[in-house]
């Protein structure tokens, strides 16, 4: 396995603290009128709403965002912090951020997948268009990023970034937080010149 496929060992979706927010994001639900349950895929149109509801919850934690180290090469260059940590100490990395949204999404009964690019991490998940068109789940562990855009422009995966959910001026609702990771991948040479160093990593897959 690569060392990028070691991240998928940090998303612990059995973390007994991921039950606060979770919780929280059912309230959040609740409140807009939504079913009040995390059930993974069984209601396709309600896995977008609670992916929302995840979000706003942790949104509603105040973490600050920390810089990754200069060494931040994964995986010897930046330790990630375990959600406890994070929801603890209310502080977190792009990578961190990443990890910990995985863990709720996989806790929830969703597929994520974590997004790698030069500097930088973010998440994402298969949606319920894609298991409404394909029967099985892909088994592949990780991919460049160039070779799975043709699933995110069709909509069967949607990436977002996580460093928005932290407290201050670059914190942003959740639909921007789409258009905020297309824009990194573009603005690092995601596609282009560092198609290589930049990569999707299936984490359900690498179980």
């Amino acid at each position: 396995e690569s060392s990028n496929e070691v991240v998928a060992a940090f998303v612990q979706p059995n973390s007994p603290i991921l039950r606060t927010v979770l919780d929280d994001a059912v309230e959040i639900l609740r409140k807009s009128g939504q079913n009040v349950i995390l059930s993974g895929y069984q209601l396709p149109n309600h896995v977008r709403p609670m992916v929302s509801a995840i979000y706003q919850a942790l949104v509603n934690r105040d973490i600050t965002y920390s810089n990754p180290p200069a060494s931040w090469d994964l995986p010897g260059g930046q330790r990630i912090r375990s959600a406890q940590k994070i929801l603890e100490e209310k502080v977190g990395t792009c990578l961190d951020t990443a990890v910990l949204y995985a863990s709720l999404l996989e806790a929830s009964g969703i597929y994520p997948v974590i997004a790698i690019i030069p500097g930088h991490a973010f998440v994402g998940y298969w949606t319920a268009e894609y298991f409404s068109e394909q029967p099985q789940f892909p088994r592949w562990t990780e991919m460049p990023i160039v070779d799975v855009m043709n699933a995110v422009d069709s909509g069967y995966i949607e990436l977002f970034e996580t460093t928005t959910i932290c407290k201050g001026p670059t914190q942003v609702p959740y639909q921007t937080a789409i258009k905020e990771s297309a824009a990194r991948i573009s603005v690092t040479g995601g596609l282009g010149i560092n198609a290589s160093q930049s990569t999707l990593i299936n984490i359900s897959a690498c179980r």
